[in-house]
């Protein structure tokens, strides 16, 4: 194939990008995760050998439009050098793409405003119970 796995990771990453219309290829552990998976993976596919993913039925019930979306990317990506990935393989790149919009959602802060016609403590109550459920930037009026 006289590619990388981090070649195929980049490319499976813009793939990915393109169809979820969400960033990640700045996300560097995105990258080296799914490059780690892919280089024996490779072997694995193009030997015929099979691998376990035993969280694959929870992977598809939690992430069903990530798991289609990775079969897709990895349908235009590999099949360009003849290789078809498992289900099971798909469900371990699921995994870390999953990963990924975990890490930018934890990342994500909200800035709200409270407006309460009750008073300063009303506000402020309500205001602790947000802050305590989500990471928010919290003002009140």
């Amino acid at each position: 194939m006289n590619l990388t796995a981090m070649d195929l990771a980049f490319q499976l990453t813009r793939e990915l990008e393109a169809e979820l219309q969400i960033s990640l290829s700045g996300d560097r552990e995105l990258l080296a995760g799914i490059a780690q998976h892919l280089e024996p993976a490779i072997h694995r596919m193009t030997s015929g050998l099979g691998i376990r993913n035993p969280l694959l039925p929870e992977v598809k019930r939690q992430y069903p439009g990530f798991f289609e979306a990775v079969r897709r990317a990895c349908g235009k990506v590999l099949g360009r050098y003849g290789i078809v990935a498992p289900d099971e393989e798909i469900g371990y790149l699921t995994m870390h793409l999953a990963a990924a919009y975990e890490r930018q959602l934890a990342e994500r802060v909200w800035h709200v405003r409270i407006v309460c016609p009750n008073g300063i403590s009303s506000a402020q109550l309500l205001a602790s119970r947000l802050k305590k459920n989500f990471r928010m930037s919290l003002s009140w009026v």
